[in-house]
């Protein structure tokens, strides 16, 4: 029963090719302010892209797959 149970294991790495942030105010900018406001999102939408996720999110992964072979392929408990 056990010949045909397959567990297999994997290393990967995580990359950020290109990025693109949108940073929106939840809140009602006064008339006065829009300009600065404008400038200060537009300065994390760059700091987020550049910075942070094309420079510093890169987390590496593990994982662990179990799976049952069928057909084609099965092993066999003596070799042929």
């Amino acid at each position: 029963m056990w010949r045909n149970l397959d567990l297999r294991r994997c290393v990967g790495w995580s990359y950020t090719v290109s990025s693109s942030t949108t940073i929106e105010p939840d809140f009602e900018v006064p008339r006065v302010a829009e300009t600065a406001v404008d400038e200060l999102t537009g300065w994390g939408e760059d700091y987020l892209d550049e910075d942070i996720l094309q420079t510093y999110v890169h987390p590496p992964s593990l994982g662990v797959a179990l799976g049952w072979r069928f057909g084609v392929g099965q092993r066999t408990a003596e070799p042929p």
